[in-house]
């Protein structure tokens, strides 16, 4: 069935299945969630409409949306980011950068994991780029070794998207680790009675072959019927049938196996999680 989409949202479809499609099968497979997550997001015509009013009420340069898709581009003696940091001072309004209230507020208001996606939510304001951005290691909470006293349980109310209560253990630069541990124990009887009115873990689905499949789902969300892609998918990846025995055998499939691969990403889109 067609899809009817916007020539921008193709555009961004286009260039994240090119995107994919260029980097290695393990890598993505890795940061399916990441993927996943940035495809939700930018088919959601909620968060889209939360887009374009922000880009409008920041006068964000069309021309900085469409560089990397059209023949026309920026002053060649002049970087992106100093042409960014330039209007900017002209603006004169908050960057809406991770570390700006700007931001912070509207990943919480639309339940998105701030450290995993707010420099991802930034390129895509000022520039639609779809590229995603996973963070360094050093930023996760598991590779920090010392915290210094205090912390505190804080409840998040449902959110607009995943529909359910968050509970979270914060923690300050003045956190220790045995104190972190005291707090928890001191505090399970109403860690307890929380989990108990919580939901279970969400699994997460990992996909096998999560490169093809991803690009199969893209495909079709931009309106090519079964048939069409399993000859796009083909034709991309194997380009000699007598010599690419495995590539033949993973990208020769049949029209029911291609509607159950989209049904597959659908779901776990629809229920993935965006903290």
């Amino acid at each position: 069935m067609s899809i009817n989409i916007s020539d921008q949202l193709k555009g961004e479809l286009l260039e994240l299945k090119s995107w994919i499609q260029n980097q290695d099968k393990d890598f993505i497979n890795d940061i399916q969630e990441t993927i996943l997550v940035i495809t939700s997001l930018i088919t959601d015509e909620e968060f889209r409409l939360s887009i374009k009013k922000i880009r409008q009420y920041y006068k964000i340069p069309l021309e900085w949306q469409l560089q990397h898709r059209i023949v026309k581009k920026f002053n060649e003696s002049e970087d992106i980011g100093d042409i960014w940091f330039k209007w900017h001072e002209q603006n004169r309004k908050e960057p809406f950068v991770p570390g700006s209230d700007s931001l912070t507020k509207f990943c919480f208001k639309n339940n998105i994991n701030l450290q995993r996606y707010g420099l991802f939510i930034s390129n895509y304001i000022y520039f639609a780029s779809v590229k995603p951005i996973v963070p360094p290691l050093h930023n996760s909470p598991k590779s920090l070794k010392a915290y210094r006293r205090k912390a505190r349980l804080e409840i998040m109310p449902k959110g607009s998207i995943s529909g359910a209560t968050r509970t979270y253990i914060r923690f300050y630069k003045d956190t220790t680790k045995p104190k972190l541990i005291s707090f928890i124990e001191d505090n399970w009887n109403e860690i307890e009675l929380i989990k108990s009115a919580s939901t279970t873990y969400p699994q997460i689905r990992k996909f096998e072959n999560f490169k093809r499949d991803i690009q199969i789902y893209i495909l079709h969300l931009l309106g090519n019927n079964a048939p069409q892609i399993g000859e796009v998918i083909y034709n991309e990846n194997v380009s000699d049938p007598d010599e690419q025995n495995d590539l033949v055998k993973e990208y020769s499939l049949d029209e029911p196996f291609i509607r159950q691969i989209i049904k597959n990403i659908k779901k776990q889109i629809e229920n993935q999680s965006r903290i």
